[in-house]
């Protein structure tokens, strides 16, 4: 299974950075997630070039979800064979799959999800790849470079979310753990989806002093866990006065760049310890 498998890190920042060296500005595509239902099996995405000069777009359905490696650090696995049982990677299609865009164009895509008969209560995963290419070039020069000239494609991608029949969320957790390392704090904590379908939420972590006044707080609106998910957090503590501070982690079903409707409701997790800063 791992050997079809893609890890993407932070792809979409480093496609950004190379497009702003060669005067691409590249596309842009809301919304930024896509739910649908039994009852919504359309849905639409609207790409728009955000170039004066034209593009060609490739829309592609793929199966993929958030993760984390071993650091913490957030990825991206794409699984090009979609074997997965929580894929809707098979079922669900993109029109149109290609389009040219000119300068400032935008154009509306529609995802049609046809699920399974009998298919089983949960939700289903997959993402939408939109890739955007400067106009005329051809297929040969998109995935080559020669005498040191390169091509660069710009991606976006996007999670789909289908839900069907009787769905619910939560999180497991164990492992939580508190560290003074150099000038930081590291927060450490294991967590697993429970329920069939993703959690979505946020996570704020503050830090009380003896008095229990707030001297510190760091939030984290976009959290996701798929399946397992390893959080590390890291906050400046060097400035903080020697003494014993109690460190309160709660994770919350809410998030601000999702509408509520969307959102599944689950118990707040909170977690808290105690550390001696020197």
């Amino acid at each position: 299974m791992i050997k079809y498998r893609t890890i993407i890190i932070l792809s979409v920042i480093i496609f950004s950075i190379c497009f702003f060296q060669i005067g691409f500005a590249g596309i842009s595509v809301i919304p930024k997630h896509v739910f649908m239902d039994d009852l919504r099996k359309t849905a639409p995405i609207t790409v728009r070039n955000m170039d004066n000069s034209e593009v060609e777009v490739h829309i592609k359905i793929i199966f993929g979800y958030v993760t984390t490696d071993d650091t913490g650090k957030s990825i991206i696995v794409m699984d090009s064979i979609s074997v997965d049982s929580n894929s809707s990677a098979r079922w669900i299609r993109p029109y149109p799959v290609r389009f040219v865009l000119g300068g400032g164009e935008s154009q509306t895509v529609r995802l049609v999800a046809t699920p399974s008969p009998g298919l089983a209560d949960g939700e289903y995963w997959c993402r939408v790849l939109i890739t955007s290419y400067p106009r005329g070039i051809t297929t040969s020069s998109k995935k080559t470079s020669t005498k040191g000239a390169m091509t660069f494609a710009y991606e976006i991608g996007l999670p789909i979310y289908f839900r069907h029949g009787k769905i619910s969320t939560g999180l497991d957790q164990h492992d939580f753990s508190l560290k003074k390392i150099d000038n930081e704090l590291e927060v450490h904590l294991d967590l697993e989806r429970t329920g069939n379908a993703s959690f979505n939420g946020s996570q704020m972590i503050r830090i009380r002093n003896k008095e229990g006044e707030v001297v510190r707080t760091v939030e984290s609106e976009n959290l996701v866990v798929f399946n397992k998910y390893k959080l590390k957090e890291k906050v400046k503590v060097s400035d903080l006065p020697a003494g014993m501070y109690n460190i309160e982690l709660e994770i919350l079903s809410k998030r601000k760049d999702i509408s509520a409707k969307y959102l599944l409701s689950s118990p707040p997790l909170r977690l808290s310890g105690k550390i001696e800063l020197p």
